[in-house]
């Protein structure tokens, strides 16, 4: 039975994906390397941790972890607010609120830093509608493991079996689906190009979904 509802945030809430690329392009670059976004892609819904911590490793780089960590944190923080005419993705925000209106408990689970999470979900207006978030320092791994979304059940009450999540990445809803709960995959109109083999049911937009489609899920 639907109980409660899992917002991811990156891509799924709002794009800032791109945001994310060009920040840590500027620190690849000063590293002395580049990536195409199709080889960025693979790190869509993991933490900066995870993708630096993958990268380091490659590269054979010897910089701190937590630096390289912390130089694409400033430059994300500096792009996303110097952004002009981001909003939220279309539709979303009305279908956030209808599922408030039937009383559901709302959360953020997201692989991103908890400061960053915070300044996004303040900047897009959307912190009010999310008493429960969870970041990835919340928990000890991020996903493709559960944690995240297993934390932010517990926050709101409800078992894993009863949630549902809304995700665009492959790590994502694959972490939905070690989770045991359901999961609604994002595709922002054909232009996402993750693979969403794990979800229960794909969207192309928020203007369509309807509250039996995502009850109907729990039958």
């Amino acid at each position: 039975m639907l109980k409660a509802v899992i917002f991811d945030m990156d891509g799924t809430l709002v794009d800032t994906e791109p945001v994310y690329f060009l920040a840590a392009g500027d620190v690849f670059e000063e590293l002395g390397f580049t990536l195409t976004p199709e080889e960025y892609a693979q790190f869509t819904g993991t933490s900066l941790a995870s993708m630096w911590s993958f990268l380091r490793q490659k590269f054979q780089i010897t910089l701190d972890l937590d630096l390289m960590i912390d130089e694409t944190k400033k430059g994300y923080l500096k792009k996303i607010r110097e952004e002009k005419g981001l909003l939220p993705m279309p539709g979303v925000v009305p279908l956030i609120q209808s599922l408030k209106e039937k009383g559901l408990p709302l959360a953020v689970g997201t692989s991103t830093n908890r400061d960053l999470m915070q300044v996004t979900l303040d900047l897009f207006g959307l912190s009010q509608y999310f008493p429960v978030k969870v970041s990835a320092d919340d928990v000890g791994r991020g996903k493709p493991s559960p944690d995240i979304f297993l934390r932010a059940a517990e926050l709101a009450g409800v078992t894993p079996q009863d949630c549902l999540v809304f995700e665009d990445s492959f790590h994502g809803s694959l972490a939905a689906k070690r989770a045991e709960m359901k999961c609604v995959g994002y595709t922002q109109n054909g232009k996402n190009p993750q693979d969403l083999l794990h979800v229960d049911m794909k969207i192309t937009d928020y203007s369509g979904v309807t509250f039996e489609q995502l009850t109907g899920l729990f039958r």
